[in-house]
């Protein structure tokens, strides 16, 4: 069995691979029916910057960018992918964004700091 599980790598050309760990609904890239999916969206990295709450982004601020992304790419993606693996991985960007930058703010990220990152 710890063969079988360590036989599941990744590596950077899967960054590229839709529904690989690049998917649908994501907070800074459009959806890949539109095209580019892997470069940085500056109207998406907008959209979630004024998404912050007194200056932060929090768990809420992901929450609307999350709700914002998923209603927006529902009504115009026909080809929107986006089962429980997506989901995971949607929700992975929050969790790592708020668990590594913001680890030592009370899972907080100063709204500077996020955009210098």
């Amino acid at each position: 069995m710890i063969d079988k599980l360590s036989d599941n790598t990744i590596n950077l050309d899967d960054l590229d691979q839709h529904n690989k760990i690049e998917h649908d609904v994501s907070l800074t890239r459009k959806d890949f029916y539109f095209g580019d999916n892997h470069t940085i969206d500056p109207e998406l990295v907008d959209l979630l910057l004024v998404q912050n709450i007194d200056v932060k982004i929090n768990k809420e601020s992901f929450a609307k960018i999350h709700w914002i992304r998923y209603n927006n790419s529902k009504e115009f993606n026909p080809i929107l992918s986006y089962a429980i693996k997506q989901k995971l991985l949607s929700a992975g960007e929050s969790i790592l964004l708020l668990n590594v930058i913001g680890g030592n703010t009370n899972l907080e990220i100063d709204i500077e700091k996020l955009k210098v990152f």
